[in-house]
């Protein structure tokens, strides 16, 4: 059915995001300017410091936005086919 291959897409495409964003949070995490303590940093840089996790808090809000757009599309996607699978019933 069409709308099952329009779903598959919607949802490789979100798990291909989220996995991307993921991978991002983890190079970050993982990076060395990660490990130097939220004091010296500020020290270093204040401004620096101050992107860096404002990166990270807008890339966890991002997760959580797709999450929630894919929650909704979910349900959408039931709602449209339970209405054509009563369309067929009632055909």
């Amino acid at each position: 059915m069409e709308l099952d291959r329009f779903r598959g897409l919607e949802l490789d495409a979100l798990h291909t995001t989220i996995e991307a964003i993921n991978g991002r949070i983890k190079r970050y995490s993982s990076s060395p300017q990660s490990k130097i303590p939220n004091q010296r940093r500020q020290i270093a840089g204040r401004r620096k410091g101050n992107a860096e996790d404002d990166e990270i808090s807008h890339l966890k809000s991002s997760i959580a936005k797709l999450s929630l757009v894919n929650s909704e599309n979910n349900k959408k996607v039931k709602l449209v086919d339970s209405a054509l699978r009563n369309r067929e019933s009632t055909s």
